[in-house]
Parts: C-alpha cells; structure tokens; sequence
C-alpha cells in the first residue's frame, strides 16, 4: 500500500524544471572531475622519483613546446597564405594589362602602328 502511494506521489510531482537539470549535471560533472583529480594526485604519489622527473618533462614539453610549435606552424601558414593571395592578385592586374594592351592594338586605336614596325625600308 505504501509503494502505491509512493508511485502516486512520484507521478503526481512536476517534472525537473531544465534549470534543475542544468544544474544536477553539473554537479554530477564536478564529482566525476573531482574524483578523477584525487585518483590521479594519488598515482603520483606513488610513482617513483625517476618516473616523476620524466612525467614532469612530458608534462613541460607538452605545455609550452606543443602550443609554440602549433602557433608558430599556423603564422607560417598565414604568411604563406598572404603572399599566395598577393601573389595571384598581381597576376591577375598583369593579365588584364596584357588583355586591354592586346585589344587596343586589335582594334587599330593608333593609325602610326603600322609604320612603326620597322617593317622595311
């Protein structure tokens, strides 16, 4: 009898508001990340002095080497970038000099041309 008016109750309750829910994964979050700080504080304290020295290098090198690196392959490729980006642009303006150039004299726009040619005297 008491079950039944306990599934009552829990049925007859609002529902968990989304702020609620919000809220209970988050702390589910923070005692998992808690957890899993306090499990690996204890591995180190277990590991041996060498072990510890190597980790801490690893540990180093993958805080400041690995973000230089990274930064300095992306600025390389957006310098690159940029002088692929100039260097299409310029010739792109030379084609277009070389079209302009090439239609002027196609149309006959200067009557002296001919002469000019040094075509034989």
């Amino acid at each position: 009898m008491q079950e039944q008016t306990q599934q009552t109750n829990s049925q007859t309750q609002k529902p968990e508001s989304t702020f609620d829910a919000v809220t209970a994964l988050l702390r589910e979050l923070w005692t998992t990340v808690i957890d899993l700080a306090r499990t690996g504080l204890r591995w180190v304290r277990r590991l041996p002095a060498p072990q510890l020295l190597i980790l801490s290098i690893a540990l180093a090198i993958l805080l400041t080497i690995l973000p230089l690196a990274l930064v300095l392959f992306l600025s390389f490729l957006m310098i690159k970038l940029l002088i692929l980006v100039s260097v299409l642009a310029t010739r792109k303006s030379r084609q277009r000099a070389t079209r302009l150039e090439h239609s002027r004299s196609v149309a006959g726009s200067h009557p002296d041309q001919g002469d000019q040619s040094g075509g034989g005297q």
